[in-house]
């Protein structure tokens, strides 16, 4: 989930009770999550905080008069970017939330499977959309409740951010596990140059690694070393690719995928984490990566 609403003005944000609230959350889920064991004590934690986070979050969104992320229009856009790769193909969704990026994947996709941690968000997602998509219980950090090599492609958007490091390489064996051979993993996930884009964005600066409920953000570099000892080839954008791109764009998209990336000539430095417009232009945004299995 990205906290950009808040860019307008972290004092005012903090100003705000609900604010306040998510904060105090999200800072002590954070710290649960670190302490917590590897195996089925971290998976409680999971589900028992994303339980909490929802009704929070919703009262969060409400103070501050939006409907959430999705309001901005991005989900479309962004799968519209994955077409390529998803068009007529079976395809899971991991971490689906309130279904909103399955109720896009199901106009492109042959097929759509879509599975969450969270049975309140299941639920939301289920009343929002007709059979045309099979919801699922499910946890990437333990064993998707799917047979090997069941899917074509796997899409998963503001997901891995959200892990805990140590269950990350996990989550991608599992993934890369139900994958079709020659399949694609298709990551969105947040920058840390633009970062954080949780709740600890209202209490530090840009470039910061995130204290909320992100356990960690990445840099195209990194994600795609994380992809490479998972066993996939990874491919990233030649040039950045941010969510104010429109769908008329998407045709120079997989013409565009490279082994590296320019982008990541530029991460890390002062052009990209101190000044917002050199962070769209060069893609320091957001994290867009297509991965062969």
């Amino acid at each position: 989930m990205s906290f950009t609403i808040l860019d307008r003005g972290r004092h005012e944000a903090l100003a705000l009770p609900e604010a306040r609230e998510m904060l105090s959350f999200e800072l002590g889920a954070h710290d649960r999550l670190l302490r917590a064991p590897q195996g089925s004590s971290r998976r409680n934690e999971y589900k028992a905080i994303y339980r909490d986070w929802v009704p929070l979050m919703r009262r969060f969104q409400s103070a501050n008069h939006v409907d959430g992320v999705e309001a901005l229009g991005f989900t479309p856009v962004l799968i519209q970017w994955c077409q390529p790769w998803l068009a007529q193909r079976d395809v899971l969704e991991v971490g689906c939330g309130s279904g909103v990026g399955a109720r896009a994947l199901a106009k492109i996709a042959r097929t759509v499977c879509a599975v969450d941690v969270s049975e309140p968000l299941l639920a939301s997602a289920r009343a929002s959309i007709d059979h045309a998509v099979r919801f699922e219980v499910g946890d990437v950090t333990d064993r998707l409740p799917f047979a090997d090599e069941r899917f074509d492609a796997v899409y998963w958007n503001d997901v891995a951010e959200h892990l805990h490091p140590e269950d990350l390489p996990h989550a991608l064996a599992e993934i890369r596990r139900v994958l079709r051979p020659g399949g694609s993993l298709l990551t969105i996930t947040c920058h840390l140059d633009d970062g954080p884009h949780d709740a600890s964005r209202m209490i530090l600066p840009p470039g910061c690694a995130p204290l909320g409920v992100h356990m960690q953000e990445f840099t195209n570099a990194s994600w795609a070393r994380l992809l490479s000892r998972a066993g996939f080839r990874p491919l990233m954008p030649a040039f950045g690719i941010g969510p104010l791109w429109k769908t008329p764009l998407r045709r120079a998209v997989k013409r565009a995928m490279r082994p590296s990336s320019l982008v990541e000539l530029v991460e890390g430095t002062w052009l990209t984490r101190a000044l917002v417009p050199a962070r769209w232009l060069f893609g320091a945004n957001v994290v867009f990566s297509v991965a062969s299995r």
